[in-house]
């Protein structure tokens, strides 16, 4: 007996993994103040393991899962749950090479000096604004 040949789109295809075995990325946060957080790379089926505390008086004494990465920088609230991004991450991100982009903006507060403009904020009292 001979094994029959499929053609290529009769292949058999490998088993998709199950669901629960991916892997994930999320950001736990202690709560909804966020002022730490970790940020884990874990299978979808060990989630609650991330969670760490599961029960509690209230729903706000939780921790808060999000599945998504945070930036570096807390607002100005030491909040790290928000959008904002570190400059650096951010320009890493789109493939740019960071000190060569601060060499560039040097020159461009260096030509601004050199010709009296200020393009980076509004003049205040003390710099003679009104």
């Amino acid at each position: 007996m001979t094994a029959e040949i499929l053609p290529i789109d009769r292949q058999p295809r490998p088993a998709p993994r199950r669901v629960v075995d991916r892997p994930i990325t999320l950001t736990v946060f202690p709560d909804k103040f966020a002022r730490s957080k970790r940020e884990k790379v874990i299978r979808f089926r060990n989630i609650p393991d991330a969670m760490g505390k599961r029960t509690a008086a209230t729903k706000g004494e939780l921790p808060w899962l999000k599945f998504a990465l945070f930036g570096d920088q807390p607002s100005p609230k030491g909040c790290y749950r928000t959008n904002a991004k570190s400059r650096r991450q951010a320009v890493a991100e789109r493939g740019y090479d960071v000190a060569a982009l601060d060499t560039e903006i040097a020159a461009d507060r260096a030509r601004e000096n050199l010709l009296g403009l200020n393009f980076s904020m509004a003049p205040s009292p003390q710099t003679g604004g009104n």
